[in-house]
Formats: C-alpha cells, structure tokens, sequence
C-alpha cells in the first residue's frame, strides 16, 4: 500500500514505441521456409 488515495478512475493515453531494425530478427539462416507454416506438421493450426 502507497498510502495514497485512488478514485478508482483510469484513463488511456496516445503513445507510441520505436524499435531497432534488429529487433528479434533472426540471422538469415534461421530465416523460416514456406512449409515450416505451411507443411503437414507445420506451426499454423489450419483445422482452428
């Protein structure tokens, strides 16, 4: 506890986030192919 008062009132603000070009890219070679989301045991769910 903060010990301070709260109205139980929130709101939202406008706010925006920059990332790197880097940013969780993969290096090329574990770069993915068509069927590893796309192939019979691939990571999509086609049934869903």
């Amino acid at each position: 506890d903060a010990g301070l008062d709260y109205s139980g009132q929130f709101g939202f603000t406008e706010t925006s986030m920059a990332y790197p070009t880097t940013h969780m890219v993969q290096p090329k070679e574990n770069a993915l192919q068509c069927n590893d989301c796309h192939g019979e045991n691939s990571r999509l769910d086609w049934q869903a």
